[in-house]
């Protein structure tokens, strides 16, 4: 029986925060606390994406801790004709930070603008991803539209805390079903505001999202290829060990969780395995009917735990 890993079986999984937000731009902690508390925190990368200021703090770099270099860009509109507003941002990470260039945010909201720019920044050498679509209001002839993103957040923590809208699992399936491909990312878009506020009822917006990239080592160039090239899972929660093909079924090894999900592009979920407790470490999904149904080009695998912690796999495109 041989196993077609879809994420390496060398190699080692990094611990990732892509998006955040220091005092360079409205977080509330300086680059040098940030990365004092996600490397306490076991995180390996901390990509710095302040608001529309590029920066690149190499300064911060040892041989645990990895700084990727990159911006969120924006844009918003008060009135789309529907009597709401609504915005979109996406991050910008260098892939090259020695070289990199500042792209301006689109000038106005329409998906032309928006794409144009994404446009400019992959040419410039970012890897460019979609942030927090549901937080952001934006509508299907807005993100089904979007073009050269390389991933978007499945989940981000702060939206989740602070609006109950950080949940963005059915914009990526409507994504997916309409032929868009693109990975899928958790972040913590922290800001710190809790140390702000000083309220110890506030919520704290770290650790709440992460992304596990797994690479031959920890260097800038390994990750941006692991990054590029889908070799990683996204989680709130449970671990994945392997993710593998076997005998035409889709399968992972994990921590132990209570639900197992197969998602595509039909009604429902095409496969589940359903525990009374977290015992389920081993999932195997038959992939034989997916590939013999011409309306389905994609499946991928989402597990919980009983705390309702959620790990994501990116898709299987057939």
């Amino acid at each position: 029986m041989n196993k077609k890993y879809l994420i390496p079986k060398e190699g080692k999984f990094f611990k990732a925060n892509l998006h955040c937000h220091s005092t360079h731009s409205d977080g509330n902690l300086t680059p040098e606390q940030l990365k004092t508390i996600y490397q306490s925190a076991g995180y390996h990368i901390l990509a710095y994406t302040d608001h529309r200021k590029l920066n690149y703090f190499k300064e911060l770099d040892d041989p645990d801790f990895l700084v990727l270099s990159g911006y969120e860009l924006d844009c918003t509109t008060d009135d789309c004709g529907h009597g709401f507003p609504k915005t979109c941002h996406i991050n910008a990470i260098a892939k090259d930070p020695e070289h990199a260039v500042y792209i301006e945010s689109p000038a106005s909201y329409d998906i032309e603008s928006i794409n144009n720019v994404i446009g400019k920044l992959v040419n410039a050498g970012y890897i460019v991803n979609y942030n927090h679509p549901g937080w952001s209001a934006q509508e299907p002839d807005d993100f089904l539209n979007l073009r050269g993103c390389t991933a978007m957040e499945i989940y981000n923590n702060t939206c989740e805390l602070l609006s109950n809208d950080g949940d963005a699992s059915l914009f990526y399936t409507l994504m997916l079903k309409h032929g868009m491909k693109l990975f899928c990312i958790a972040t913590d878009d922290n800001h710190n505001f809790k140390q702000l506020s000083g309220n110890e009822n506030w919520p704290n917006d770290n650790f709440g999202g992460w992304t596990m990239i797994k690479a031959p080592e920890l260097s800038y160039p390994a990750v941006i290829k692991a990054f590029e090239t889908g070799e990683f899972y996204c989680s709130t929660g449970p671990e994945i060990y392997d993710y593998y093909i076997e005998d035409d079924k889709l399968c992972i090894d994990c921590s132990p969780v209570q639900y197992a999900y197969l998602k595509s592009k039909g009604i429902s979920a095409s496969g589940r395995m359903i525990s009374s407790k977290d015992d389920i470490t081993h999932i195997a999904f038959d992939l034989k009917d997916l590939r013999t149904n011409h309306h389905e080009n994609f499946a991928r695998i989402e597990i919980k735990d009983s705390k309702h912690k959620t790990a994501f796999t990116n898709p299987l495109f057939f």
